[in-house]
This record gives structure tokens, C-alpha cells and sequence, in this order.
């Protein structure tokens, strides 16, 4: 996007460049491909409703890093199928950043932790599938059904 320059600069002033690729837009095949080939899945975005990408990366088999109060506690426990960070706060985002940081170099450190966290996700991810979803849906509308039902045989 238009901050691609500013962050390709950043990456150079940081000495970072010869490891971070910015790859640009992706195909969905492609992504899912590159987040296969990863080792940890983080999105720290403080602004994630829900996440279907950190689901993505746990069907992957990887462990995944998102913020607390966000989407991802919805998806996964902290500590068994990654970890949740701090959100950055209304003055600063330097919690966030230290939040990531250590659980950047816990995963990479704890190279055992990494693989339970890897392989709990993907069994977590299939509690998300379509069709387990549609079963809990069908469930829901079904109990409406029945307490509408109910209801109306109690009306005078």
C-alpha cells in the first residue's frame, strides 16, 4: 500500500532489509502458501473484529500472536493456541510493541512451546469449519422456532 516506501526506508535504517520482503498484493493461494511456510502468525491489529486469517494460520498448524480485547480472544486461548498482546493504549503504542516483542521471542525461543501451540491451533481451527457452523446456525434457528412455537401456544 502507500506506506510501502516508508516502511522499505524503516527497514534499511533498522538494518533489517536483507530480512524482511514486502511482497505486495497476494493471491489468497499464495498467502495461505506463505503463511505455511512460516514459522509464527502474528497480526497485531487492534481493530480485528473477528479474524478468519488467524483461523487460516491455525489450519496451518501455526502458532498465532493477536491483541487481547480483539477478535482473537473470540478464536483462541492464550497460551494454548498463541498468545495475545497488549493493545497499544490511547497515548501510546509501546505496549503493544513490547507485548509483541516478547511473545515474538518467546515463540522463537521455545521451539516446543511453538509446535504444541501449532498443532492445538489446527485442532482449534476445525471447531470453525463450514460445516460446523452451519450445525450451530440450524441449532439457533431452530430454538427460535421452538420458543415462538411455545410462546404462541400460551397466548390467550
Amino acid at each position: 500500500g502507500p506506506e510501502r516506501p516508508t516502511l522499505e526506508r524503516l527497514a534499511g535504517e533498522l538494518g533489517i532489509a536483507d530480512r524482511v520482503i514486502f511482497t505486495g498484493r497476494l493471491s489468497n493461494d499464495e498467502a495461505l502458501r506463505r503463511v505455511a511456510e512460516a514459522d509464527i502468525f502474528t497480526l497485531p491489529s487492534w481493530q480485528e473484529a473477528f479474524g478468519v486469517v488467524y483461523l487460516e494460520a491455525m489450519a496451518c498448524g501455526k502458532p498465532v500472536i493477536g491483541c487481547r480485547e480483539q477478535g482473537p480472544e473470540d478464536i483462541f486461548e492464550h497460551g494454548r493456541h498463541g498468545l495475545l498482546i497488549a493493545p497499544p493504549t490511547a497515548d501510546s503504542r509501546e505496549p503493544m510493541i513490547a507485548s509483541l516483542t516478547a511473545a515474538l521471542e518467546t515463540l522463537l525461543t521455545d521451539q516446543s512451546l511453538a509446535n504444541s501451540m501449532g498443532v492445538a491451533g489446527r485442532e482449534r481451527a476445525q471447531e470453525f469449519t463450514w460445516a460446523k457452523n452451519a450445525t450451530r446456525y440450524a441449532a439457533v434457528y431452530e430454538d427460535i422456532v421452538d420458543r415462538v412455537r411455545t410462546s404462541e401456544r400460551h397466548l390467550p
